[in-house]
């Protein structure tokens, strides 16, 4: 993260309320979990004095006395002082972000993106906090159906071990206390809820999602055009997709989440184009996420467009085939990295570095990949990367013979993994990058409300920006709204709102197709 509010400190003079940007050491060599965090107790001031001399903290995401505003040349977020006087007691000057149904410019975006049209210009108007229960007031009592249910046991039992043991992780919660960890968090949240703050804006992603998209889809246009040539046997020039992907990156920059709700918004019904542009984006947003250099950040986003180019060449029967492959058929499958290499080494515009990812994505650390049956550090961090988010993508993406899984069950089955197919710590760093409620997936408020959450925030990662599907009695809400957790809004019992957990994408009989009809 780069911004004018960055400041090299030494660790000693390190404070409470500072936002750690950069270690003078790799993340990944490092105990902490997140990738650029709030300090907010003495057990990271110690760890980062023993482990760091020096660090890089962004003023504009640090709290209290420590706050820099961000000078931008085009304003389109706001800063406000958040404090309390006491634990509980919210000031005046907290503007509660809560997003009236007829200024709600995401659903509007999203409305256009879903009818194959550009989205339109939006305004993001915020107004005082209300039960979204009331905003369903109009709707006569006898024509609502009877409250849904609760979310089926099956469901909880496949997951609730997994993201309690994640709890357990995140938090530090030790044995005996794990199964407290619901109680955990919420104290955990509260007390954040409850401490002096200076609140900074992200971008609205819907903002991002207007400012990305001519870019977006003029990436769209020439990787088709990749695609088409390569498959006629013409030459391509890769400069145009080289120059859109230094624009993509940009966004990413500012807000990764728009690129990632275009890339999920946007699908056509060729399954290798839709994957390359999901797998492409992914993996900047992910290497931006670890802090990688730039440079080493547009490898990745060049590799995850082409790395399966080799695909053409192989017969739609077999890619399609909903069964395991043959031994033949696989040995076929296994040949599309040097294809990809073969067609790739002919265009001076792609990097060694870039050749490498290609080579290596489909390789495995514990050595059962392919071509080349590499093993642990021989595979390159890039190319690793490579590998789990290809996996990641194809998993979560739908398949002309199968659906998609739900990115929570993926990253449950990843897990599993750790050491096996991918290095532990890289699973631990996707699972962050995801985070406990991803962009997408459904949570249940403590106003008994359920929402998705449609914008992460990267300084208070429990305390994203939802948008309210089912009022507190689970029924459909007919003009959604959109909640910004971060800004403090109230429910009706004047307690800040909060996610008090997360839900499988189709509880309470919502399909996730539908979310935003």
């Amino acid at each position: 993260m780069t911004t004018n509010a960055l400041q090299r400190m030494r660790t000693g003079e390190l404070a409470l309320g500072m936002f750690v940007a950069e270690l003078d050491i790799p993340w990944l060599d490092s105990p902490f979990i997140l990738q650029g965090f709030l300090i907010e107790n003495e057990t990271q001031l110690s760890e980062l004095r023993t482990l760091c001399r020096e660090v890089m903290v962004d003023r504009n995401m640090s709290t209290g006395g420590h706050f820099v505003p961000l000078k931008r040349e085009k304003t389109t977020g706001v800063s406000r002082t958040a404090s309390a006087s006491k634990p509980g007691e919210r000031s005046a000057s907290v503007i509660h972000s809560r997003t009236p149904a007829a200024a709600n410019g995401f659903l509007k975006v999203v409305h256009a993106l879903r009818q194959g049209k550009p989205p339109p210009k939006v305004d993001v108007h915020y107004a005082q906090a209300q039960s979204a229960t009331a905003a369903a007031a109009d709707t006569p009592v006898a024509a609502r159906p009877a409250p849904a249910q609760t979310p089926q046991k099956h469901y909880q039992q496949a997951s609730v071990s997994f993201w309690n043991r994640l709890y357990d992780w995140l938090y530090g919660l030790s044995t005996p206390q794990k199964k407290n960890a619901d109680s955990d968090l919420i104290k955990l949240q509260k007390t954040a809820a409850a401490q002096p703050q200076t609140v900074t804006e992200n971008i609205p992603v819907e903002l991002e999602i207007v400012e990305v998209y001519p870019q977006f889809a003029k990436t769209e246009a020439d990787t088709r055009d990749v695609f088409e040539k390569i498959a006629l046997g013409t030459n391509v020039d890769l400069v145009h997709v080289s120059q859109s992907l230094d624009n993509m990156l940009q966004s990413i920059e500012r807000n990764p989440d728009a690129l990632l709700w275009l890339s999920r918004l946007r699908q056509t019904d060729d399954y290798a184009y839709n994957k390359a542009l999901y797998v492409s984006i992914n993996m900047m947003a992910f290497g931006h996420f670890l802090s990688l250099p730039r440079k080493q950040v547009k490898d990745l986003g060049m590799a995850g467009l082409f790395q399966d180019l080799g695909k053409i060449q192989i017969p739609a029967e077999i890619l399609q085939k909903p069964g395991r492959l043959e031994e033949s058929e696989f040995v076929l499958v296994m040949q599309h990295v040097q294809a990809s290499l073969d067609t790739l080494r002919s265009n001076t515009d792609i990097s060694p570095d870039v050749m490498q990812v290609v080579a290596e994505h489909h390789e495995r650390f514990d050595g059962s990949g392919y071509p080349n049956q590499l093993q642990g550090g021989a595979i390159s961090l890039l190319g690793q990367i490579a590998g789990i988010m290809d996996t990641y993508c194809a998993m979560t993406s739908d398949k002309p013979y199968a659906k998609g899984m739900f990115s929570h069950q993926v990253l449950e089955h990843l897990y599993t993994t750790k050491d096996q197919k991918f290095s532990a710590s890289l699973i631990d760093q996707l699972i962050q990058f995801f985070g406990i409620y991803p962009v997408s997936s459904l949570v249940e408020l403590n106003s008994g409300e359920v929402a998705v959450v449609i914008q992460q925030n990267q300084i208070r990662r429990l305390q994203p920006r939802v948008m309210i599907l089912l009022d507190t009695q689970k029924i459909r809400m007919r003009s959604p709204v959109t909640l910004d957790l971060i800004q403090g809004p109230l429910t009706p019992t004047g307690d800040a709102y909060r996610i008090v957990r997360g839900l499988p994408p189709d509880c309470y009989g919502l399909n996730p197709a539908h979310y935003y009809d």
